[in-house]
């Protein structure tokens, strides 16, 4: 994450996602700070980004309705068992993929 930050402020991104060279240029600072480790813009990166924007999308409308909110100290969804359980009830697949979980890296 902080690689990819520091991309991103180093002017690889626009409003609409990276620039090109932006998994190319991460790979090899990933590859600087871990050399062991082989991760590649393709498959490893494009994966892990493509999971954050679903997961993001997810998040987004879910606060998005009424009785749903962001709890900004423990990083997650915040709404009463009530309203959660028939949420859970319409949308199972992302009650189970969002649902208590903490997301550290999103600030609602």
């Amino acid at each position: 994450m902080k690689c990819m930050v520091a991309e991103i402020n180093d002017k690889l991104s626009m409003e609409n996602g990276f620039k090109p060279d932006f998994f190319t240029l991460l790979e090899k600072e990933m590859a600087k700070i871990m050399p062991e480790s082989n991760i590649k813009a393709s498959p490893h990166m494009n994966s892990k980004v493509k999971y954050w924007r679903q997961t993001y999308a997810k998040i987004c409308d879910i606060v998005g309705l009424s009785r749903f909110g962001w709890d900004h100290v423990n990083k997650k969804i915040d709404v009463d068992d009530d309203a959660w359980k028939i949420y859970a009830e319409a949308n199972p697949k992302k009650a189970k993929e969002v649902g208590g979980k903490r997301f550290p890296y999103f600030d609602g």
